[in-house]
């Protein structure tokens, strides 16, 4: 983010990553639009859609943001990948722990890493925003058509 922060500066650099949600949120929007379903699972998908965004902006760390997406992304690929056939206790244990290992991983390269740090709370927030994503696919995988998926 130093980088980024030093080429365009910080508050471009924080316009940006908003201009980045606003497009996100509106693509998640226009799909929702083509779903086969009622107006309530599109509304709850709109809601759980909204909370994590409101909730990745809140963070006042401009890299924590766009690690919840990050995050969110890879647990609805996951999820999608592991969930392909019926949702079962197996696959949806191992779609977290696939994401643990991923935030694990991540975190403990960061202790080699000069000027960074192994924080437990780092790990829990991208598992949580893996099991956003991952929530976005299944309220998408029970009330749509096989053809509707990515």
């Amino acid at each position: 983010m130093d980088f980024i922060y030093a080429s365009i500066g910080k508050q471009a650099a924080v316009v940006t990553l908003g201009v980045a949600f606003a497009i996100i949120f509106a693509v998640i929007l226009w799909r929702a639009r083509g779903l086969k379903t009622t107006i309530n699972r599109k509304l709850l998908l709109l809601i759980v859609v909204v909370v994590g965004l409101y909730w990745s902006w809140s963070f006042k760390i401009v890299a924590e943001r766009i690690h919840i997406l990050e995050y969110g992304l890879l647990g609805y690929w996951i999820a999608r990948d592991l969930l392909k056939g019926r949702i079962n206790i197996v696959a949806g244990t191992l779609t977290i722990l696939v994401l643990l290992a991923f935030a694990f991983l991540d975190e403990s390269f960061q202790y080699f890493l000069p000027y960074r740090v192994f924080d437990l709370r780092d790990i829990a927030f991208n598992l949580a925003g893996g099991a956003w994503g991952a929530c976005l696919f299944l309220i998408k995988k029970q009330h749509c058509s096989a053809e509707l998926y990515p």
